[in-house]
């Protein structure tokens, strides 16, 4: 039995073979869902392997600047320092 949806499906393919805006292999061009979710798969894949790519490279600088500064330690070292002969007060 033909559902409501393959006959509306049926009769607008008839439509527009009638009217000349389709022929038949125009029709079997037409993407399937399988089609559509390979792209979208395959569109998503490279896309989250560029942000991948984006976020190590992030990362690298992050390490790389966070490598020159000093340790809380070190900071208060120096800070103690610095207020002994520049006070804030």
């Amino acid at each position: 039995m033909i559902s409501k949806k393959q006959s509306l499906e049926s009769s607008i393919i008839h439509s527009m073979k009638k009217a000349g805006f389709a022929t038949k292999k125009d029709l079997e061009r037409y993407a399937t869902k399988e089609d559509v979710n390979s792209t979208v798969l395959e569109a998503s894949d490279a896309i989250l392997h560029g942000m991948e790519l984006m976020f190590a490279k992030q990362n690298k600088m992050i390490e790389k600047r966070l490598k020159d500064v000093p340790s809380r330690r070190e900071f208060n070292q120096l800070k103690v320092k610095v207020n002994k002969y520049h006070p804030v007060n």
